[in-house]
C-alpha cells in the first residue's frame, strides 16, 4: 500500500428528496474508484434493526386489520404506514427506534475509522446529518422532547457526534445538493414514484433545518445548487470544488 492510499475519506451526500443524492454517489463513486477502493451504501432514518421493528408491526397490523391492505399496496415506508394507521404507537416505540438507529451509527462510524486506515473512500447517502433531524423533528412532534431530555438517547447522541463531528472530522467531506421544488417534483414524476410526499417535496423548512444540521456537523463541506444543472454539469461542479479545496487529499 503506497503513502497516498493510506488515509481513506468518508463522502457523505445530504439534500432534499430528489435532489440527486444517489446518481452523484454513484457517479463520484466510479470515478474515484478507478484510482482507489470505495465502498457505497445508505443510512436512512429507522432502517437496519430499526426498519426491522417497523415492519414487523406493520405486518402484525395488516394482519389485525385486512380493511388497511389497499394502503400497504401503495408501498410506503413502514414508518410512514403507522403513522397513517396508528400514531399513538409510533409514539410509544419512539424512543427504542431512536435509541436503535444511534447504536447502529456508533456502530457504523467503527467500522468506517477502520476501513478509513486501510485507504477505503467510503460513499453514503444521507447518513448522521438526515438522520440527526429526522431524530430531532420525530421526537419533537410525537413526545415533545428534545433529544437531550432522555438520558441514555442523550449520552449515545453526544458519543456519536463526538466520533463522527470530532474524532473524524477531518476525515469527511459533505456534500449538500440543493435543488427547487418544482424541479425535484418533476425528476420524481420522470423517476415514476408511486407516491409523491408533496410535504416532502415542498418542505422549505425542513430543507433548511437540513442545511443547518450537516453545516453544524461536517467541518468539510459542498454546496451546490442543482435546479439550472445537468447531471454532467453537477458531477463537474462537485469535481471542481472538491478539487479545488483539496478536500480528497
Amino acid at each position: 500500500m503506497s503513502p497516498h492510499q493510506q488515509n481513506g475519506k468518508i463522502i457523505v451526500f445530504t439534500g432534499p428528496v430528489a435532489s440527486g443524492k444517489t446518481t452523484q454517489r454513484l457517479l463520484l463513486s466510479q470515478y474515484i474508484g478507478k484510482k482507489f477502493t470505495t465502498l457505497t451504501f445508505t443510512f436512512s432514518p429507522f432502517s437496519l434493526t430499526s426498519y426491522a421493528v417497523l415492519s414487523l408491526l406493520k405486518s402484525l397490523t395488516l394482519v389485525s386489520h385486512s380493511k388497511l391492505k389497499w394502503l400497504n399496496r401503495r408501498k410506503s415506508h413502514s414508518m410512514a404506514f403507522l403513522e397513517t394507521v396508528n400514531k399513538p404507537l409510533v409514539t410509544r416505540i419512539l424512543k427504542l427506534l431512536v435509541l436503535l438507529d444511534l447504536i447502529q451509527e456508533t456502530e457504523i462510524l467503527f467500522l468506517l475509522n477502520i476501513l478509513l486506515r486501510l485507504g477505503i473512500y467510503v460513499f453514503v447517502e444521507d447518513f448522521v446529518p438526515t438522520v440527526t433531524l429526522e431524530h430531532i423533528l420525530y421526537l419533537k412532534l410525537y413526545r415533545g422532547e428534545s433529544i437531550s431530555t432522555n438520558r441514555l438517547i442523550g449520552k449515545l447522541f453526544r458519543i456519536m457526534h463526538r466520533i463522527f463531528s470530532e474524532k473524524l472530522s477531518a476525515k469527511v467531506l459533505c456534500i449538500h445538493l440543493q435543488s427547487s421544488s418544482g424541479v425535484r417534483l418533476l425528476r420524481s414524476i420522470k423517476r415514476g414514484r408511486g407516491i409523491i410526499d408533496s410535504h416532502t417535496m415542498h418542505d422549505y423548512v425542513h430543507e433548511q433545518c437540513l442545511m443547518n444540521v450537516t453545516s453544524n456537523m461536517c467541518r468539510n463541506l459542498v454546496v451546490i445548487e442543482t435546479s439550472d444543472m445537468s447531471v454532467v454539469e453537477v458531477f463537474r461542479e462537485i469535481l471542481d470544488q472538491i478539487g479545488t479545496a483539496g478536500l480528497l487529499r
